[in-house]
């Protein structure tokens, strides 16, 4: 019984297709992080050392959270301010959810057809072009 849910999981998993618009795929990996379902959010990180760093630190930052602010976060509605497309292989999205309720960033950046999370034009210092890794965890 177990083993046949297990492959039932993975067909579902299988047939999952990322959004080919920029805030659809945002929007999907904002609330995969939210709801830890990393299966879902892992699709969004380019294979670089760099977005996979920040990417297992914030996943570092999320499991050590108390189980009551994990399930603050999986309950959160997202709501989308604004979409900022300064290219047509780059959108910002401004939002919130509503347990944190504070306005974030996030950068989706298209690349090979699809489009994928860009942490390190989330957290580059424009003056000198380096990432700050102290603010993993504010990406929520």
């Amino acid at each position: 019984m177990i083993f046949l849910l297990a492959v039932l999981l993975a067909a579902c998993n299988s047939n999952y297709q990322k959004p080919t618009d920029p805030t659809e795929a945002g929007r999907d990996f904002i609330n995969a992080t939210l709801k830890a379902d990393y299966s879902v959010a892992d699709k969004y990180i380019p294979s670089d050392t760099l977005n996979e760093h920040f990417f297992k630190r914030y996943k570092e930052w999320y499991g050590n959270l108390p189980d009551s602010q994990k399930e603050g976060y999986s309950q959160a509605s997202l709501t989308i301010y604004s979409v900022n497309k300064p290219t047509d292989s780059t959108a910002i999205i401004n939002f919130s959810n509503t347990y944190r309720n504070r306005h974030d960033n996030i950068a989706m950046v298209k690349k090979g057809g699809e489009w994928w999370v860009d942490f390190g034009y989330m957290f580059r210092d424009t003056s000198s072009n380096a990432a700050d890794t102290s603010k993993i965890g504010t990406v929520k």
